[in-house]
Order: structure tokens, then C-alpha cells, then sequence
């Protein structure tokens, strides 16, 4: 007996809609809508691009843009992921990450395991396959690309591929955004792009000099931003300055236990 065309389109859009609940993850969440931290139970519903909250027998479906800050709690297994990730062969935990990504789409993990699976790429020397991944994560969540763990992750693999006619829109965005950990990390890569174009005045100055000086409270960023001024300033011919860098660096007990500074004294 032929099945009509109507009832095969019937057949499609309900294995269509099935496959879509089984891939959206319901997860345990803390977010901050209309001011108030909200302990839920939080889904992405990829077809109407809203997110589903639930709490105890109440459910509303929320905007993106309604929701202020999201922590979710960690997938399954995710201890054992970074295990793989801090072992001596990284590359073996991507198809893990990548599975996070996939299932954790809008839900804060798919950034965060493409932060990690695109870090292992450019380690690697791999900046192709390192954007593909943020490509990924982009593709449905916009504000990866400029306020989020994989964003700085995602610049440098754009500056490394030569793929940054949209980069300065995005590190202007991601510099006025009020996170000044994101505001440091988008000058030190407006830095590398314009060193990356042979601009290595406007680098320093528009880029790492503002990181060392204007956000030494950023101490996470601080060493790296110290770093490529020092590494900037030798590249000009101006040592003195170089050496405040270096002395910058090495007096601080803190950053002189980084990565770094490392390469600062063993010159590689």
C-alpha cells in the first residue's frame, strides 16, 4: 500500500521533532533573570530559540536576552574529560569535548569544551581545526564569539587562519562588554592582530600597554600582556623598555611562576 505524500511529510516532521527532544539536554541551572538568581532545571529549545525554565511545577519559556548570567551544573563525566585533557596525549578527550559541545548547545558547556577542544588544536599548531570547532559554537550562540571561555581561543585562530575582517567589531564589542576579563583578553588580541600587521606601535599602544597599565587587577592576563610588550619592544630596538617589561615580570612572585615568563628567560 503507497503512502501519501501528506502522511510521509506527517511521518518526517514527527521523527524530526523527536530527534529534537532527544538532543535538547535538560539541565540543573542557576541563572539570573529579571534580577533574581533562579535556581532551575534549564533547556534549549533550538526550533523557537528560547530557553524552557522550570521550577518545581512551574514552566515559562524565556528570551535569551532575559537571562543576565547562567551557571549549569557540570555534565556527566566532565572530571574524567579534563583528566584526558591534562594527560600527556590532549587530543584524545576532542571527541568527548565534541560531544558536549553537541549536547549542551546554549547551555554555558558547549563554550567551555570548545574553549578546551580548540586550545589542544592551536597547541598543536592546528589553527584550521580550531576554528572549525569555534565555528561550531558560534554558529548557534553569537555571544561566544566576543563573551565567552572560548573566545579568546576563537581570536586567536582567526588572527593565525588570516580570517579577521570581522574580528575588530568583535573585540570592540567584546571590550565595552563590562566583563574586564574579556576586556583585557580582546586588547592583548587587538594587539596580536595589529602586530600580525606589522603594526607594532599601535600594538603596544592600543593593546598590551593598556592591559599592563589599565587592568593590573586582571591578573590572570597580566603575565601574557607583559610578555608580548616585552617581546614587542625588543622587536623595535627599544631594549630599555624591554627591560622594564622583564623587571615588570620577574619581580612579581606571582607572575613569575607562569608560562610566560618561562618563555621570557628562556628566550623560546
Amino acid at each position: 500500500m503507497k503512502i501519501s505524500a501528506i502522511k510521509k511529510l506527517s511521518i518526517a516532521a514527527l521523527i524530526v521533532g523527536m530527534l529534537v527532544s532527544v538532543e535538547a539536554a535538560e539541565v540543573k541551572a542557576k541563572i539570573i533573570l529579571e534580577g533574581i538568581e533562579t535556581p532551575c532545571m534549564l533547556m534549549w529549545k533550538p526550533a523557537s530559540k528560547v530557553y524552557v525554565v522550570k521550577q518545581g511545577n512551574m514552566t515559562r519559556e524565556v528570551s535569551p536576552e532575559s537571562i543576565q548570567a547562567m551557571v549549569v551544573a557540570p555534565p556527566a563525566g566532565w572530571d574524567e574529560i579534563m583528566k584526558r585533557v591534562r594527560s600527556a596525549n590532549p587530543a584524545t578527550a576532542i571527541p568527548q569535548l565534541q560531544k558536549v559541545m553537541q549536547d549542551y548547545v546554549m547551555l554555558e558547556y558547549d563554550g567551555k569544551a570548545g574553549a578546551i577542544a580548540a586550545q589542544i588544536y592551536l597547541k598543536q599548531g592546528k589553527a584550521q581545526e580550531a576554528l572549525k570547532i569555534c565555528e561550531k559554537v558560534v554558529q548557534t550562540n553569537k555571544r561566544a564569539a566576543y563573551a565567552s571561555d572560548m573566545s579568546p581561543f576563537y581570536w586567536e585562530a582567526l588572527i593565525a587562519t588570516g580570517k579577521t575582517a570581522s574580528l575588530p567589531n568583535m573585540l570592540n564589542r567584546a571590550i565595552s562588554s563590562g566583563n574586564r576579563t574579556i576586556s583585557a583578553a580582546a586588547l592583548i588580541a587587538r594587539g596580536d592582530l595589529l602586530r600580525s600587521e606589522d603594526k607594532n606601535m599601535e600594538a603596544l599602544k592600543d593593546g598590551y600597554l593598556r592591559v599592563v597599565y589599565l587592568y593590573n587587577s586582571e591578573t590572570s592576563k597580566q603575565p601574557e600582556a607583559i610578555y608580548k610588550a616585552f617581546e614587542t619592544f625588543n622587536k623595535l630596538g627599544q631594549t630599555t623598555y624591554a627591560e622594564k617589561m622583564r623587571s615588570l615580570m620577574l619581580k612579581n612572585s606571582t607572575y613569575k611562576k607562569s608560562e610566560w615568563a618561562k618563555k621570557m628567560t628562556s628566550g623560546k
